[in-house]
């Protein structure tokens, strides 16, 4: 198949063609001397985007511990345009977090021989349970376990599951995090998370070999300019930083900031997303709390508090774009930055990047930023 003249968005600003095998793999990706005249283009084409902190959507949550629902949501996600996945458990009981993990690394073998399109699953990320109980937010404290315990319940699940566990958030401030992360950090990411950590805590954490902060500016203390915390931990050592930008969590001009030259390519989008997302009004699951979604945003207790979000990564890519945020690093937000923070932006078997090798997996958008085609292995969903 041929793909001719098509204007990659942030890659450069000549007109590209792409050419792709029987298998769904890109054989040839050759660029012309003829200029991209944004005015003549009807519409653009970025890579597939890769969503690395997503709890569920469809209906579907992992923390459901259902293989068949996982591969419902990956196969429904490729539709939107998300091209690859971690699913992402709550803090929900050690028991719980084994039964999700036995259904992710379910979900992926059914996958593999699966020739409908979908959204590859990387793995899974756990988000909790080794949190300060203070700052759960919408996660259940009475779940949250010590960093030692934590230690005895990794250790487990790597051996029952070696390699699927990408990415463990964490509190650094608890006893025992910091040993923690120096244990496991050559085998897993650790992102801080759900934590009152101060700025220098936050960079103890960094430096020992945490590599991120999970979803920057909520469940952590704010920026200020004498107490500048988590975020400021993350620009002081160059962590990468993660954002919801579904324009609910954090204001445009913050968001603007956050994708500034401050971070350059440390910034990764994600949706954070619970099973309410792409789905009607109404009162859905969050890890055993009744959260009602309303207007595209999510309500949870008596503050009406946000409970995750309910956007998915193409929507918060027309968010970034509408906002003026350069288009290179809005798209490799959504790509590349996310292999990077786990060392598989090398892996050519993966999509989020257009070159010879690579599946032939990539989004086409109007000029309003719509979502218009899917080309998901080489196959339009």
């Amino acid at each position: 198949m041929l793909y001719s003249d098509l204007w990659i968005l942030g890659d450069n600003d000549h007109l590209t063609s792409i050419e792709t095998d029987e298998n769904g793999i890109i054989t040839n990706v050759s660029r012309k001397e003829t200029s991209v005249d944004p005015a003549k283009q009807d519409f653009f084409v970025t890579p597939g985007f890769i969503d690395t902190h997503i709890h569920g959507a469809f209906g579907f949550d992992t923390s459901d511990h259902d293989a068949k629902g996982i591969c419902e949501m990956a196969y429904k996600l490729a539709s939107v345009g998300t091209a690859a996945l971690l699913p992402t458990t709550m803090t929900i009981s050690s028991e719980e977090i084994d039964q999700c993990c036995a259904s992710v690394f379910e979900a992926i073998q059914i996958l593999k021989d699966s020739s409908k399109p979908h959204a590859e699953i990387l793995g899974i990320r756990l988000e909790g349970p080794i949190f300060n109980t203070g700052k759960c937010g919408v996660q259940d404290p009475e779940n949250c376990i010590s960093p030692s315990d934590g230690m005895e319940l990794i250790s487990e699940l790597e051996r029952k599951y070696p390699g699927l566990i990408k990415i463990i958030d964490i509190s650094p401030e608890l006893e025992g995090s910091l040993d923690l992360i120096d244990r496991f950090k050559d085998r897993f990411v650790f992102s801080l998370a759900h934590t009152d950590a101060d700025h220098d805590i936050a960079q103890k954490a960094l430096l020992r070999g945490a590599k991120s902060i999970t979803h920057a500016l909520n469940a952590m203390r704010p920026i200020l300019k004498r107490s500048t915390g988590v975020l400021g931990a993350a620009i002081d050592t160059g962590a990468y930083i993660e954002v919801i930008s579904d324009l609910h969590h954090i204001d445009k001009a913050m968001l603007k900031l956050l994708y500034s030259d401050v971070f350059e390519e440390k910034v990764i989008t994600i949706s954070d997303s619970m099973r309410g997302a792409l789905m009607p009004d109404g009162i859905y699951d969050l890890g055993g709390t009744d959260v009602e979604v309303k207007g595209g945003r999510t309500y949870y207790g008596e503050g009406r508090d946000l409970a995750g979000s309910v956007t998915y990564l193409s929507e918060e890519f027309r968010n970034l774009m509408n906002i003026g945020v350069p288009q290179k690093r809005c798209v490799d937000s959504l790509t590349i930055n996310a292999l990077r923070r786990m060392s598989l932006d090398k892996n050519t078997d993966l999509p989020g990047v257009i070159e010879a090798g690579r599946p032939a997996t990539f989004n086409f958008f109007d000029k309003e930023y719509n979502l218009i085609k899917v080309i998901n292995h080489g196959q339009e969903t």
